[in-house]
């Protein structure tokens, strides 16, 4: 597929397309010119293993110069656009691959319901106003880092509450949970394919953390609250290596809210975290979540700041 642009044309790749060898080294020299080698190696190691399962647009230049690409994958019933880029910041340039990795899923994947992007790869280059203009409507998400070497927080659990490690046969309530706790919010919005619109959607969502769409669940880091024999909160802690975990979700049933579930549960999964001698751990949240707050008195610092947009 080509589509002809005034001066250049855009292309679509499939997941393993042998061109994209050539299109990295173009785009591993564009970052090393204003970022640096390092850094650059960095996104390239990552951008080529997404070249390998999803299908992306790219824009070339009659000479064959790349000029833009933006990749997507579909699942769940979402087409997940994960690195809009142009190499000049070119508005009219990104609502063009925009639109046309739309088409392109929606021509292979005609039951599609959601339509994302995430950008987190090069975090000072946000070329956003082409996402806008195809229809996009975007929020912000930091990325938050805590050090655990030499870290030490008390912890205590509030009065009539417990806590147990995570088991597959707390999934049902913990889809309960989930979805109350994020239900109407800007996290519900952008997130609809994990959140989705009902418990047994959330539920879907759950099962692809624990199956290990983005990391192995760390079990012992992963836990729950109970009053009693019903579950009120839970986290979901991922291994990103054998130095890196990410918080991945954090849930307290808006019933029991203030009451320190959620600080008990972010230092039973840190405290665990330590012990098994990981050295950090990071999360990311929506600037509107008022838990950006509880994580900053835990230690978090910001590091870096990414957007995601939903198709309106």
């Amino acid at each position: 597929m080509a589509l002809a642009g005034s001066s250049h044309t855009i292309h679509y790749l499939p997941a393993g397309s042998s061109h994209w060898a050539g299109l990295l080294a173009q785009f591993t020299l564009h970052v090393a010119l204003g970022h640096g080698q390092p850094y650059a190696g960095w996104v390239a190691e990552r951008l080529s293993r997404a070249v390998d399962r999803e299908d992306a647009v790219v824009a070339l230049a009659e000479d064959g110069r790349l000029l833009g690409m933006l990749l997507f994958e579909v699942v769940d019933g979402a087409a997940e656009l994960t690195l809009p880029w142009t190499r000049d910041g070119d508005a009219a340039l990104g609502r063009e691959l925009a639109e046309a990795a739309l088409q392109v899923a929606a021509e292979a994947y005609p039951a599609l319901r959601y339509r994302r992007a995430e950008r987190q790869i090069l975090p000072d280059r946000l070329e956003l106003d082409g996402l806008l203009a195809a229809g996009f409507r975007c929020g912000w998400r930091r990325r938050m880092l805590l050090e655990l070497i030499g870290w030490r927080r008390p912890s205590a659990m509030p009065d009539g509450y417990r806590l147990a490690p995570w088991h597959v046969r707390d999934l049902d309530a913990a889809a309960e949970v989930v979805f109350r706790a994020n239900a109407g919010t800007l996290d519900a919005l952008l997130y609809a394919p994990f959140f989705g619109e009902t418990p047994a959607a959330c539920r879907r969502g759950l099962l692809s953390i624990l199956a290990g769409r983005y990391g192995p669940l760390h079990q012992p880091a992963t836990q729950c609250a109970f009053q009693g024999q019903t579950l009120v909160g839970v986290n979901l802690v991922i291994s990103q290596g054998e130095a890196l975990a990410n918080i991945i979700e954090i849930s307290v049933d808006p019933a029991h809210r203030r009451r320190g579930l959620g600080r008990a549960l972010m230092l039973a999964a840190l405290q665990t975290l330590r012990r098994d001698r990981y050295e950090r751990a990071e999360l990311a949240v929506t600037e509107e979540n008022p838990a950006i707050r509880l994580y900053e008195s835990l230690g978090f610092d910001t590091v870096s700041r990414f957007p995601v947009c939903v198709y309106a």
